[in-house]
């Protein structure tokens, strides 16, 4: 039989008294600051912000992490997918959008529009590597025209990216009415480049070609533990300073937790393959699993694992929680495995238990704690075997009834 915690509404109010950031430790002016990127809801949210706690320098540091996420991992397709409506502008020449068209043999880019999920294929003049010309197009064929001449008089965007699959095919495309020529190499684009401009280029060797099925969508991505484990403990450290105050967050126990997060986007990352059914690999799989120690001294427990159950596609759960002494926090994005950090420790103590969750169905966060009122609702959350006993042997030493 599955226990149970009960949790029930709070409302947090952010301590104003502090007036230092969280991050840096320096007297900040008022400066709002989204825990859970504001990308990643329905609306542009007015809670769940801090507006006394993070200053603007380090809010723009911690939004690097957050922008490398939405541009190149799986989170910015999720996004996408789940939380864009058709009154948002689209920025999704950001995301590496393209496909495999099996029938064509080829890679072809393509640019969502808005959250319809529905795919626009922009006209892209191919190089192919045996030297063969391809122009494939849903629109009249004499965009190519427009693609020969802006490259002739200089008139494009070069768009170099490492990342793309090794068979990527350079191109130029036209895009919302400007000409990008996309490759892995800047050598590449030269290479498109003079090959337009000199005189041995010949209409003859295109090759019009019209979309058919459209094959099977594989999508590329960048994968970096590093990186996701970074954007979870700022979520969990500003998620800390809601609930406790930037007094609380400010102690030594939490300097390496500042000093991880504040620190510069790795770029060692892997590439990872999804199809329509989801990662085609197991090494492509998205997760971090275990107990991630955040600590100073690198020797919690190691039997500690995420309290936070699986949520759905769109919702977001961020659990903070102390066990024996040590805070730890349970964090799921959009759907992600859930991730455990422990944030700080031996001897760390939190005054609740707490949870921040956002509902992609009410367009809506909620704030709660352990519940003390039986006559008001309770929200029960499952918590089995020795986690769910943990907790109840921390919070009863304190008085706290978790039954």
């Amino acid at each position: 039989m599955t226990e149970h915690i009960a949790f029930q509404q709070f409302t947090p109010k952010e301590h104003k008294n502090e007036k230092r950031c969280i991050w840096c430790g320096k007297e900040t002016p008022h400066n709002k600051s989204h825990i859970v990127s504001r990308k990643l809801t329905l609306t542009s949210h007015q809670s769940a912000i801090l507006k006394y706690s993070v200053c603007q320098s380090c809010n723009s540091r911690c939004g690097q992490i957050e922008n490398w996420a939405l541009r190149h991992s799986p989170l910015g397709w999720t996004r996408f997918l789940l939380y864009l409506n058709s009154n948002r502008e689209s920025d999704s020449d950001s995301i590496p959008s393209y496909f495999y068209a099996e029938d064509q043999h080829e890679w072809l880019v393509y640019r969502l529009e808005g959250g319809r999920a529905t795919k626009t294929i922009d006209s892209q003049l191919i190089f192919k590597k045996d030297g063969q010309v391809m122009f494939f197009t849903e629109r009249p064929e004499s965009q190519v025209d427009m693609i020969l001449s802006y490259i002739r008089i200089g008139k494009f965007i070069p768009d170099p990216r490492p990342s793309l699959p090794e068979d990527f095919s350079p191109r130029a495309i036209v895009n919302r009415g400007q000409v990008i020529v996309i490759a892995r190499t800047t050598e590449e684009i030269d290479l498109i480049v003079d090959s337009i401009r000199s005189d041995t280029w010949e209409e003859k060797s295109k090759n019009r070609l019209r979309p058919k099925s459209g094959g099977p969508i594989r999508q590329h991505f960048k994968w970096s533990r590093e990186n996701w484990i970074q954007l979870c403990a700022k979520i969990s450290y500003e998620t800390l300073c809601l609930f406790e105050g930037s007094e609380c967050c400010l102690k030594p126990d939490f300097e390496r937790v500042r000093k991880f997060v504040l620190e510069s986007v790795s770029s060692h990352c892997r590439e990872i393959i999804f199809d329509e059914h989801g990662p085609r690999r197991s090494q492509d799989t998205p997760y971090t699993g275990g107990c991630i120690d955040m600590t100073r001294g690198q020797n919690c427990p190691q039997d500690f694992f995420a309290l936070l159950p699986f949520v759905s596609p769109g919702m977001h759960g961020i659990i903070l929680y102390e066990i024996d002494g040590w805070v730890c926090s349970s964090v799921s994005l959009s759907g992600f495995p859930p991730i455990c950090l422990v944030l700080g420790g031996p001897g760390t103590h939190l005054k609740d238990l707490y949870m921040l969750v956002y509902d992609n169905q009410t367009d809506e966060f909620d704030t709660v704690c352990l519940a003390y009122d039986h006559s008001r609702p309770i929200i029960p959350l499952p918590v089995q075997g020795e986690m769910r006993k943990a907790l109840v042997r921390t919070y009863k030493l304190r008085g706290v009834s978790t039954d």
